[in-house]
């Protein structure tokens, strides 16, 4: 059966991420409106206004629309107008679905099933040290944390958030620096974080340049197909949109591939950017997280430039060191241990990424 959905009203956030999904599907999309000039309308192909809810002629509006234009669904991102359409099911409605839950609804059980799933996933007892003066963070500061993370595209996991939240409590003061950033989902934890202790400021490190990704050959084939359908340049504009959101002040960054943003930050202090202004880093890091290029040849010069600055008590994050798509991240990591087993006092794996501590 093709379908034909009305999103009424075609303005609201909700109905605009649904329609362009839809869209993307082949779907018939309607748009609708009460307004007189909703700037929603460029968003649609097609657009119908109707009268309010609240007006007499609404009912008989709504089904000369649902006639004409052969509607089967309708998707009502607007808790008032989602309940006064659920209130016709049985009658003007009774052929039509109506595709989503109460908006409202939709929140509150979101909101719910995060709790639950902190209450399993928390506390992780790992016997790290703890700096004298740091506090665990409080179950409200998680689920803050992750809350806002989850909103941020990327795939850092649950799993792997603990685990930075966990090595803020004992990272010596310094700068926090991020090698692969994407739209900045981990890059929001970790500048909250740096804040949170007044650890030292971020930097974040990354091309945002298709070809820099397409740099990376050793992965499935996946991957690949991943990589061509994406546009770096957008996750550039979202991650400046997530940072600017949440870490102003503590965060700034270098559009370039490591190797070259490695000679900036140990010639300068001080790094420019016309989004954040200026920051000054110390050039010592107590926090290293590395996610660039996952090519083994990538990921051995990334470990090897950069952790020559990282600070004695400082941690090591390599991602992905277990990964079903490549062995770059392991090999490059396992080979670098080999030679300097002994600058490292302790390590777990969590949320696939290998975590590590300097010697104090």
């Amino acid at each position: 059966m093709t379908h034909v959905t009305l999103v009424f009203p075609g303005g609201i956030e909700e109905g605009l991420a649904f329609a362009i999904e839809a869209k993307a599907k082949n779907e018939a999309v309607i748009g609708g409106s009460s307004l007189f000039n909703d700037p929603a309308r460029e968003e649609y192909d097609h657009w119908v206004r109707l009268p309010y809810v609240s007006s007499p002629d609404f009912d008989r509006e709504l089904s000369a629309v649902i006639q004409k234009h052969g509607v089967t669904r309708i998707y009502a991102p607007h808790n008032v107008i989602w309940i006064y359409f659920d209130r016709l099911r049985q009658g003007l409605l009774a052929d039509v679905e109506i595709v989503n839950i109460a908006p409202q609804m939709l929140i509150q059980e979101k909101y719910r099933a995060l709790k639950k799933r902190l209450t399993h996933a928390r506390p992780y007892d790992l016997s790290l040290p703890r700096g004298a003066d740091r506090e665990q963070l409080t179950t409200t500061e998680v689920l803050a944390l992750f809350f806002h993370a989850n909103r941020i595209y990327g795939a850092t996991d649950s799993e792997k958030m603990a685990g930075l939240i966990e090595i803020f409590l004992s990272a010596p003061p310094g700068d926090i620096v991020e090698i692969g950033c994407l739209a900045g989902r981990s890059a929001f934890l970790l500048g909250w974080l740096a804040r949170k202790y007044q650890l030292g400021q971020l930097l974040c490190i990354d091309p945002w340049s298709n070809a820099s990704v397409k740099k990376q050959q050793e992965h499935s084939q996946a991957v690949t197909a991943v990589i061509e359908r994406n546009d770096f340049n957008i996750y550039f504009e979202l991650f400046i949109t997530n940072m600017l959101g949440h870490c102003y002040g503590v965060v700034n960054y270098l559009r370039s591939e490591s190797m070259e943003a490695f000679k900036n930050y140990s010639l300068q202090s001080a790094i420019t950017s016309s989004e954040f202004g200026t920051t000054v880093y110390c050039r010592e890091i107590s926090i290293l997280h590395i996610d660039g290029n996952h090519d083994y040849a990538y990921v051995n010069s990334d470990i090897r430039q950069w952790t020559t600055l990282l600070k004695p008590g400082g941690w090591l994050v390599v991602d992905d060191y277990q990964w079903a798509f490549g062995d770059g991240p392991k090999r490059a990591l396992d080979q670098y241990l080999e030679e300097n087993f002994s600058l490292y006092e302790l390590a777990f794996v969590m949320g696939g990424a290998m975590f590590m501590r300097k010697s104090a």
